[in-house]
């Protein structure tokens, strides 16, 4: 049975194939460590195969049509995508990282949900060291992916919003919104602060959301303290523009969507309202 797989995945014979095109047996590719000796390129192979051996992953058949898509829980995966960014066409650099980085799910090296760190503190160093042919046009593709999508999180002078709910009606509300419409690793601390009106903390790390911003503004009509003077079901100009993207910020392409099709705004909505109403009557 065919085995479908997206051009971006981690595809282990890809990659090693790749490795023997890119790097012949042959004196006239004059580069570092030997790479160039196809002995090191199986060792390589050989070490990935027992990883994903002893994580039940590889099933002895490695030639031919047979399709291993590495997962990035896997320790296999820091090495198969660093050797992919330095074989795949430098132009499809940024189109990988965020296939990758949509489907992101952990890895040993790294905290859940921490791309940006894993590309930055230990793919790119990697691909930089292992970069024999001078191509610096990958480097660039990372650093210039990692500028364009990393969110950068500063010392900011806001403050939270003020909320209508008790910090217990909070800590109710933020574990009703997890996995659906905040990110599983929002701590406490964090959702806590966005919801207090005095300034935040330095270390303050901007919530996840992951179903639109009408939801969101939603949630934090019914929750906050603020009231447009033409509207009193709207949140006021400088709330929406600058102090909510301050505090939360939109996600792309978020696991809940992979597996099935996404409700509508209006649902979603709904389903808001219904949360609140079960937080603030069960949790005075």
């Amino acid at each position: 049975m065919e085995i479908s797989r997206h051009v971006y995945d981690i595809e282990l014979n890809e990659i090693f194939n790749s490795l023997r095109s890119k790097y012949p047996n042959s004196s006239q590719v004059k580069i570092t460590l030997e790479i160039s000796n196809l002995e090191f390129i199986e060792m390589q192979e050989s070490s990935v195969i027992e990883t994903l051996t002893k994580e039940g992953r590889y099933n002895g058949i490695l030639r031919g049509e047979e399709v291993i898509v590495v997962p990035s829980e896997s320790a296999a995966f820091f090495s198969l995508i660093c050797w992919r960014i330095l074989t795949i066409d430098p132009y499809k650099i940024e189109g990988l990282l965020s296939y990758q980085y949509a489907i992101y799910s952990g890895n040993n090296l790294d905290e859940e949900n921490n791309f940006f760190g894993l590309l930055e503190f230990n793919i790119y160093p990697f691909v930089k060291s292992n970069n024999y042919l001078k191509e610096d046009i990958r480097l660039e593709k990372i650093m210039h992916w990692l500028g364009n999508n990393r969110l950068i999180i500063k010392v900011s002078n806001n403050k939270g919003l003020k909320s209508k709910l008790t910090t217990p009606q909070l800590e109710s509300l933020r574990k009703k919104l997890l996995e659906t419409y905040i990110d599983k690793g929002t701590e406490p601390v964090d959702f806590l602060s966005a919801f207090e009106d005095k300034p935040l903390p330095h270390n303050f790390t901007p919530i996840k959301w992951r179903v639109g911003k009408n939801a969101l503004f939603e949630l934090l009509i019914l929750t906050t303290d603020y009231q447009h003077e033409d509207c009193k079901h709207y949140l006021p100009d400088n709330i929406r523009k600058k102090i909510v993207p301050e505090l939360f910020y939109e996600k792309e392409n978020q696991k809940i969507f992979l597996n099935k099709k996404p409700a509508s705004h209006s649902k979603y909505i709904r389903e808001i309202d219904a949360i609140v109403e079960a937080c603030t009557q069960a949790a005075k």
